[in-house]
């Protein structure tokens, strides 16, 4: 089973238009926010499942979350902080939740706020998949062991060293773009 495509696959159109609507940015930055956004959720996860107790800890976690997420995504695009997405985040991404932050903000177009509301929206989607593999008798670790196996174009664009780390790489980037935007 591909994650991604399952992640994929539960951003219709009409929960692509919720959370665009709730968040106030265009169906374009939305869906460009997305796809960014993912990857990067999942490269946490799977970063996290790589020792049998980030594995442990994971599953544990998954444990806690159900698949009708999916039924609340009104509510959590209207209030981001309503959900467990900022705790979720802190687990996945570490450090470097501003840096993930303000990359998705400049590859969609949209602010920094929208871009950090966006990933404490995503991050509890994909614990409910997530929790939706694992009922169907699916090892969550191995299907995040498959997510960094097939490394999305997003992550092998970000990694422009190829040190298969992306927080260095964003830094720069974010460094570069901060040089221009105030020293010309």
């Amino acid at each position: 089973m591909d994650l991604t495509k399952m992640l994929t696959d539960a951003m219709t159109d009409k929960v692509i238009g919720e959370i665009s609507e709730k968040m106030w940015m265009s169906g374009d930055s939305a869906k460009s926010a997305i796809t960014s956004a993912l990857p990067m959720i999942l490269g946490g996860l799977s970063k996290n499942a790589d020792s049998d107790e980030g594995a442990a800890a994971l599953n544990k976690a998954v444990e806690s979350h159900d698949g009708g997420i999916m039924d609340m995504i009104w509510s959590l695009a209207w209030n981001p902080d309503s959900g467990a997405g900022a705790w979720i985040l802190k687990h996945v991404l570490w450090g470097s939740q501003s840096t993930v932050t303000n990359a998705i903000a400049k590859k969609a177009g949209i602010d920094a706020g929208q871009a950090g509301g966006l990933l404490k929206v995503l991050a509890p989607m994909v614990m409910g998949k997530l929790w939706e593999a694992k009922s169907w008798g699916l090892n969550v670790g191995s299907l995040l062991q498959g997510e960094t196996a097939n490394k999305s174009i997003l992550t092998g664009f970000l990694d422009q060293d190829g040190d298969g780390e992306i927080t260095d790489d964003l830094l720069s980037m974010w460094g570069d773009f901060l040089k221009k935007k105030f020293f010309g």
